[in-house]
């Protein structure tokens, strides 16, 4: 579990036949590490927030005033925190319940932003990097074939062999 927020192991499911010059076709359970990465330290701020602002007595006022980050937090730590407390094997799938409340707090952070234009030009930056981490990874997700450098420069992580 501990190791979801930042996907430092995806799942192999597949491997299809070397193909030669052509390369090989490989099949993983790998999301978008840079979605990944933003949504945990999204989220980390947000738990960070509500607990400066529970420490300095405006909980209540939090709960009356910023209904959605609780919402949000409450949202995350509801999907991922039982899981804490399970001893068998378990996959990054059972992350992607909890992955989309961190998304949420992507787009919530970026909503706070108080000039317009920085907010319009960060929102564009992040969709369009997002799109382009995407497209980079598709090979792995959808089993297109791969020569062994291409393969090699999406391995990010050691983990992910």
């Amino acid at each position: 579990w501990y190791t979801w927020p930042l996907m430092l192991r995806p799942i192999f499911y597949w491997q299809g036949p070397d193909l030669g010059a052509a390369g090989r076709a490989y099949v993983y359970l790998l999301g978008n590490p840079l979605l990944y990465l933003l949504g945990t330290i999204s989220m980390l701020g947000l738990i960070i927030s509500i607990i400066w602002l529970t420490l300095k007595g405006k909980f209540f006022s939090l709960l009356r005033n910023q209904s959605t980050l609780f919402l949000i937090v409450c949202g995350f730590l509801v999907n991922f925190l039982p899981f804490i407390f399970i001893g068998r094997v378990m996959f990054l799938y059972h992350y992607e319940s909890a992955l989309v409340f961190s998304i949420i707090a992507i787009a919530y952070i970026l909503e706070k932003i108080p000039s317009k234009k920085t907010r319009v030009a960060l929102v564009i930056t992040v969709i369009a990097f997002s799109f382009a981490v995407f497209v980079f990874f598709s090979p792995l997700t959808y089993g297109t074939l791969l020569t062994d450098n291409a393969l090699h420069a999406r391995m990010w992580l050691n983990s992910w062999r």
